[in-house]
């Protein structure tokens, strides 16, 4: 079981980490706005139930490997590391 407790601007980011990671079963956040809502939702709220789940799974699995292999995967428009 893995849970987050966060203050400011990082209450937000562990929203939006909670979010899209089905690994973390409580988070308890301090912020004043509310980032996590794309992530959680998809843009303008779009999408059923289990594709969103689907993609929060998908992000978990490709964290775990990248976290074992220490390769991380690009999905495009970043420099290379390290940058010249």
């Amino acid at each position: 079981m893995m849970g987050l407790l966060v203050f400011a601007v990082g209450g937000g980011i562990s929203l939006n980490t909670a979010a899209n990671d089905p690994r973390i079963k409580a988070t308890a956040a301090i912020t004043m706005y509310d980032m996590p809502r794309v992530g959680a939702w998809g843009y303008f709220d779009k999408g059923t139930a289990d594709e969103r789940y689907q993609n929060k799974k998908q992000i978990a699995e490709q964290r775990t490997k990248e976290y074992g292999t220490g390769k991380f995967a690009k999905a495009g428009g970043c420099f290379e590391y390290p940058a010249r």
